[in-house]
């Protein structure tokens, strides 16, 4: 940004703050995590996604509320009607598709950021 932060070396949850944080909404305390998510709004049908939603990865290990291994942002769809997310990772940042508007792909659960609109 303008004074020289970077996403460098930020995981998933770190760039989703980092993102939210640019435009001066505060997700999560800092340290939570991608646990630090599941007080917003979760629902799991796709054709509800709207930009900006996260979608949280679970892992047989993390299939509870507000738990997981990996968080992205939701950019929308592309021209074949494939969900665009955003996250980061040991591979940084990267745009990637990850299921359609009727079935999931990467992301099984989703949380609407509107309520941090709000905040």
């Amino acid at each position: 940004d303008h004074v020289g932060r970077t996403v460098k070396g930020l995981d998933c949850s770190g760039f989703v703050d980092f993102v939210f944080w640019q435009e001066g909404i505060h997700p999560i305390d800092r340290g939570m995590g991608t646990a630090g998510y599941g007080y917003l709004p979760e629902f799991y049908n796709p054709s509800e996604l709207r930009p900006g939603d996260l979608g949280l990865h679970h892992s047989s290990k993390s299939s509870t509320q507000g738990t997981g291994n990996h968080v992205g942002i939701f950019m929308g769809y592309d021209t074949n009607g494939n969900q665009l997310w955003c996250a980061c990772g040991s591979r940084g940042v990267r745009l990637y598709t990850s299921g359609t508007r009727t079935t999931v792909g990467e992301f099984k659960c989703f949380y609407d950021t509107s309520a941090l609109l709000d905040k």
